[in-house]
C-alpha cells in the first residue's frame, strides 16, 4: 500500500505516463496516509511525501482528525535521512525498473513487457528513461482526451512509443516474457520479448544501465523480409553528424506516421550519432551500425512539445540494432565509440564500448553454447563486463553457467545470476 507508489515513480515523486495515464505527481491530498506508514514502520521514504511543502501544511490543518502528526515528533532542524532509489521489478504488471543512484543523482530506466490489459498500448517493449539532471528524457507519451484525433493517431500508436513497429502498422495485443533481471550499486540489466505483438516476428529487447549510459540491443527476428522500423522519442534540442536530406513518407500513411511533421532521412550502415540538448545538458544517441538502416527523422507530439523520433528502418528478415545513450552530460562524451558485432545466424550479439575510464562489453545470446568476444567467453543469456583500464571492475551474468575474461572467471553448476562489483574499500 505505502511502498507500490514510491517504487514506480520517478525519484522526482512523479509517475511514468505509461498507457492510458499521464505522468503525475504521487503527492495529494491523501497523503496525510503516509503518516501511518511513517509510524509504523520509518521508512525514510515516506518523508519524502510528508515533508513535501504542498502536504506539509494539509497536515497542520488536519489536527486532531488524525493521529497526531510526526512533524510534531520530529525537531524542525531535522533533516529528511538520504534515500537511495533501487531498482524494482513489477513482474504482476510488467514494468521491469532498472535504477543507478550516485552523487549525481538517479537513473530510471523502464521496460514494460508485461501482460495485456484494459486501457493498454500497442508497445510491448517500450523504454521509458528518467535523470535526476534532465528529468525525463525518453517517455512513453501517455495520453489525450480520447474524441482529439490525437489520441488514435499518434498517442496510442506504436510509433509513438520506444519500440519497435513492423510494416508500419500498431503491434497486436500480446505478452511478453522477462528473462533477465538484476540490479547492483552500479550497474544493472534486463532482457524481455515478445512472440506475439508482431505477426510473425520475435522481438528481444536487452537493457544494460550504468552510471554514465545506457546501452540497448534489441533483436527483430522474422522468416521473411518485413519493415523493421525502431523508434525513439528523446526529448531536447536535436543536432546530429548525419547528412539529413528532407523526405516525404508515402501516401496514404498509417496512424502514427501521419503525425510525423518536418520529416528528414539519411542512410548508412556506419556507426552516427545526435545530441539532445536538454535542461543546458548534452544526450547523446549513439548508433552502432553494422547493417543498412534508413535513419528518419521527424517532429512527433508529447503532450504539447514536439520532440524529435528517430526511426532506425531495416528491411530484412531479422536484425538485430545497437544503441547507446550518453548520460553523464560533460562536455567530453563518457561513450567515446562503439563497436557493434553478431547476428541471429552467428547466435549473438554484442556491443564493445569504449568509454574514457576503459571498454565495456555487453553479450546477448539467441542460441545454446558457449561465445567468445573481445577477450569474454560466456553462455549467458545476458552478460555485461565492464573495465577501467585493463582491470575488470564489474560485471553480470544471467542465465547462464559461464563468464570469464582477463582477471575474472565465473563457473556455475546451473544457470543463475551472478552480480559482481568492486567495493569502495577496493574489495
Amino acid at each position: 500500500l505505502f511502498d507500490s507508489a514510491i517504487a514506480y515513480a520517478y525519484p522526482d515523486l512523479k509517475t511514468p505516463a505509461i498507457h492510458d495515464s499521464s505522468s503525475v505527481s504521487i503527492v495529494g491530498r491523501e497523503s496525510y496516509l503516509y503518516e501511518y506508514g511513517w509510524l509504523r514502520y520509518r521508512d525514510p521514504r515516506y518523508l519524502l511525501i510528508l515533508d513535501d511543502p504542498t502536504v506539509s501544511p494539509q497536515l497542520d490543518t488536519r489536527y486532531q482528525q488524525f493521529p497526531v502528526s510526526v512533524l510534531f515528533d520530529r525537531e524542525a532542524s531535522a533533516e529528511t535521512p538520504p534515500v537511495e532509489w533501487k531498482s524494482e521489478n513489477f513482474n504482476d504488471v510488467g514494468y521491469g525498473i532498472l535504477r543507478n543512484t550516485s552523487e549525481t543523482g538517479t537513473t530510471s530506466l523502464l521496460i514494460d513487457y508485461g501482460p495485456n490489459r484494459s486501457h493498454g498500448h500497442p508497445d510491448k517493449l517500450n523504454v521509458d528513461l528518467w535523470n535526476s539532471r534532465t528529468g525525463i528524457i525518453a517517455p512513453d507519451p501517455g495520453i489525450v482526451w480520447y474524441e482529439k484525433p490525437l489520441y488514435r493517431n499518434w498517442f496510442r500508436t506504436t510509433l509513438a512509443h520506444n519500440t519497435l513497429s513492423v510494416d508500419e502498422r500498431d503491434q497486436l495485443p500480446a505478452d511478453g516474457t522477462l528473462l533477465v533481471y538484476g540490479g547492483g550499486d552500479t550497474l544493472a540489466a534486463q532482457r524481455a520479448n515478445a512472440r506475439e505483438a508482431a505477426p510473425g516476428v520475435l522481438m528481444d529487447r536487452s537493457l544494460f544501465l550504468t552510471r554514465e549510459y545506457v546501452a540497448d540491443i534489441f533483436g527483430a527476428f522474422a522468416r521473411l523480409p518485413r519493415k523493421l522500423d525502431l523508434a525513439w522519442h528523446l526529448l531536447g534540442d536535436f543536432s546530429t553528424d548525419l547528412p539529413l536530406i528532407p523526405f516525404e513518407l508515402p501516401e496514404p500513411r498509417e496512424a502514427g506516421y501521419s503525425e510525423l511533421a518536418d520529416t528528414q532521412s539519411a542512410k548508412t550502415d556506419a556507426a552516427w550519432s545526435a545530441i539532445f540538448n536538454l535542461k543546458d545538458t548534452p544526450v547523446r544517441f549513439i548508433a552502432a551500425g553494422g547493417a543498412p538502416t534508413e535513419v528518419i527523422t521527424g517532429d512527433g507530439w508529447f503532450g504539447r512539445v514536439r520532440p524529435k523520433t528517430i526511426i532506425q528502418r531495416r528491411q530484412t528478415a531479422d536484425t538485430v540494432y545497437g544503441n547507446i545513450i550518453d548520460l553523464s552530460g560533460e562536455a567530453t562524451p563518457f561513450v567515446q565509440s562503439s563497436k557493434f558485432a553478431g547476428s541471429l545466424a552467428q547466435g549473438y550479439a554484442a556491443l564493445v564500448i569504449e568509454t574514457t575510464k576503459g571498454r565495456d562489453t555487453c553479450i546477448v545470446t539467441y542460441r545454446p553454447g558457449e561465445y567468445t568476444l573481445d577477450g569474454v567467453r560466456t553462455d549467458a543469456l545476458q552478460a555485461f563486463i565492464r573495465r577501467e583500464g585493463d582491470r575488470v571492475t564489474s560485471a553480470i551474468l544471467g542465465g547462464g553457467r559461464i563468464l570469464s575474461a582477463p582477471g575474472l572467471s565465473i563457473i556455475l553448476n546451473h544457470p543463475g545470476l551472478v552480480l559482481l562489483e568492486h567495493a569502495e574499500n577496493g574489495s
